[in-house]
């Protein structure tokens, strides 16, 4: 039986080999986002005011910008927005002082890098993409 899928990337230049896309990364911060939103009720720290606005906040940009990034592939703000969120949220349990409670330090702290990680990816996909089609 023949495959009929291209192996090469090039072999087909309308289509980007998936880690190229920048949707990717958009499309997870979309999920982190989502879990940010829900983590404070998860995981048993939703009476901490300061960590749950501070989750729904921060997890309401991520999940917004996120699906702006995923709808316009070829813009680079929200993906910009989403790493300034990124560090805020990598920080933001030492400077509102909720450092008592490791799940929710240990949670903005990941989540964090988690999604400078995939705005940054998202970025890269974006930049490789406009050098390769210059």
């Amino acid at each position: 039986m023949a495959n009929n899928f291209p192996q090469d990337p090039d072999a087909n230049p309308t289509r980007e080999p998936a880690a190229d896309n920048p949707k990717n990364g958009s499309g997870w911060n979309i999920v982190w986002g989502i879990w940010l939103m829900s983590s404070p009720f998860i995981l048993g720290y939703a009476a901490i005011r300061p960590a749950l606005f501070d989750d729904l906040i921060v997890g309401a940009i991520v999940f917004v910008f996120g699906i702006v990034g995923a709808s316009l592939a070829d813009e680079t703000w929200s993906r910009w927005i989403n790493i300034i969120a990124g560090i805020w949220l990598f920080f933001s349990s030492f400077i509102l002082g909720f450092t008592g409670t490791a799940a929710a330090v240990w949670n903005n702290v990941i989540l964090g890098v988690l999604v400078i990680i995939f705005s940054g990816w998202s970025l890269s996909s974006i930049n490789r993409l406009h050098h390769a089609h210059a």
